[in-house]
């Protein structure tokens, strides 16, 4: 093998060694772009598809959006979506009072909160929800008042409200004056609001 070698005249080939070394220099490079560029490649795929997952689901969103708009707003209306309409309870309790004349209403009206997992039975991950306990005391005639007041709230109150306990008792003491309103009633209600997400997505949209 050394002798073969030795009898090749390589001057007379150096040309033709250069082109060789060029081409695999040329075919090393090749090579390299061509994997390089089908990661790239592989890469602005994937990307191309999630920005189509991403506008599909952008899309579905803003149907259910559109589909339910007027919904939202009818909600956000009766105060189940937004901030606690809390004087307006107040005074929904007070004039459904008159109305039914009651002769005496009062009323503990606690701070709002933000409801908690295993805490509320209403907890849910995506949609944040404000709870506040009412707890209301009653000088009643009859013991229908009681229920007919919670009806008029329900229709009339700009909220959703659970009635957590109830219960009714007569006063011990007499008095000719206080005979037809010896009979008491004791309510815990929980008020409901829904967080209007809504807002949040017009933020981050402007």
């Amino acid at each position: 093998m050394h002798d073969l070698l030795s009898e090749i005249h390589w001057k007379e080939h150096i040309f033709t060694l250069s082109q060789l070394s060029v081409s695999l220099l040329v075919l090393i490079v090749a090579t390299f772009y061509y994997f390089d560029k089908k990661a790239g490649l592989a890469e602005a795929n994937l990307q191309y598809e999630s920005q189509t997952f991403s506008n599909d689901e952008a899309e579905s969103f803003k149907l259910v959006l559109q589909e339910n708009m007027r919904t939202h707003g009818e909600l956000v209306t009766r105060g189940a979506v937004g901030t606690p309409r809390r004087l307006q309870w107040l005074e929904t309790l007070r004039r459904t009072g008159d109305r039914l004349q009651i002769p005496g209403i009062e009323f503990t009206l606690e701070g709002t909160e933000l409801i908690q997992q295993n805490m509320d039975p209403y907890w849910h991950p995506e949609v944040p929800i404000r709870a506040t306990n009412m707890k209301i005391l009653l000088q009643l005639s009859h013991e229908g008042d009681l229920y007919r007041l919670l009806e008029g709230l329900r229709a009339d109150a700009q909220g959703l409200f659970s009635v957590e306990r109830c219960g009714l008792r007569w006063m011990d003491s007499f008095s000719p004056e206080f005979a037809l309103s010896r009979l008491r009633g004791e309510c815990q209600l929980r008020w409901y609001t829904l967080a209007d997400v809504t807002s949040a997505w017009l933020d981050t949209g402007s």
